[in-house]
């Protein structure tokens, strides 16, 4: 069975990031494929839309497959994700053709957290 995480932001915290306008549409348009055309149980899919889509959240959906027991070895996992992206310099040891990464910007990026410390986009991978 296929298991998906569909992000969609229009809506950023900060205003130093602009909005958008079609990227919610977009992630509810695959959602309703998934769901019409491809009859994937809802149960199956999380869904992460504005506010919802913070960095914490994002990780943690991601890191809830490998601890979901419906999840079988060889399922099929979708990541959709339609909001802004971002780039940055690739960090040591990371390889990387172009010396750069691709990122996620979540909803709270470039925020404070509870500690203070500026809310970073998600890395395409982790260390």
């Amino acid at each position: 069975p296929l298991h998906a995480l569909i992000i969609g932001i229009d809506r950023y915290q900060s205003d130093r990031i602009n909005n958008l306008s079609g990227a919610v549409a977009d992630a509810n348009a695959m959602e309703n494929y998934l769901l019409e055309e491809l009859h994937v149980p809802s149960n199956n899919i999380v869904n992460l839309r504005n506010s919802q889509a913070t960095r914490v959240a994002i990780i943690d959906a991601l890191c809830a497959f490998q601890a979901q027991e419906t999840i079988r070895q060889d399922d099929a996992i979708l990541i959709f994700y339609a909001g802004h992206g971002s780039s940055a310099e690739a960090p040591d040891g990371w390889e990387s053709p172009s010396k750069r990464i691709s990122l996620i910007v979540p909803h709270d990026s470039k925020m404070r957290d509870a500690d203070g410390k500026v809310i970073l986009d998600i890395p395409d991978r982790r260390s």
